[in-house]
């Protein structure tokens, strides 16, 4: 079996456009010939390609499906764990403990800071940081409605479908 790469179907056929434009569009018969056997080596590897791309999706899903049964998985000890930790952080400070220590392992609280707000609207300015984010729909209305006119324009783009 011949195999011929894509990039070569492609500078063939660009190669025989070619030849048949500098004949003023007259194909001869062996050009028909070979048009017809670029055509068939072209749909034979594009089925190859989207077999490839299909098995390749597949198992992005599968591998999706796998990374949300492994998140639900790993949210059950994860939520034990914190659990436990309220629990055993609460008795200790109830009764006063600061530390419990064995040869295996030592319980103990560290201190921390965090900052709490509670009314947004009383801080200065200078607390907030400002994102400029763009809304392509509202940029899309814009155009469409003739308000923008530079810095932006609607591109249509075709996307290969394969069922």
């Amino acid at each position: 079996m011949n195999k011929i790469s894509l990039y070569e179907i492609s500078a063939g056929l660009r190669t025989l456009f070619d030849e048949i434009a500098s004949n003023e569009g007259e194909i001869t018969p062996e050009q028909e010939q070979s048009l017809a056997i670029a055509q068939q080596d072209l749909e034979s590897k594009g089925v190859n390609y989207a077999l490839v791309i299909k098995e390749c999706d597949a198992s992005v899903t599968a591998i999706d499906t796998e990374i949300e049964r492994l998140t639900k998985l790993k949210s059950k000890p994860q939520n034990l764990s914190k659990k436990l930790k309220e629990k055993i952080g609460d008795a200790m400070k109830e009764f006063g403990v600061e530390k419990i220590e064995s040869d295996i392992i030592k319980l103990s609280f560290r201190k921390s800071k965090e900052t709490v707000i509670e009314d947004e609207s009383v801080l200065p300015d200078s607390c907030f940081e400002t994102k400029r984010t763009v809304s392509k729909t509202k940029v899309k209305e814009g155009i469409e409605s003739g308000e923008i006119k530079v810095g932006a324009f609607i591109r249509e783009n075709k996307s290969l479908q394969i069922k």
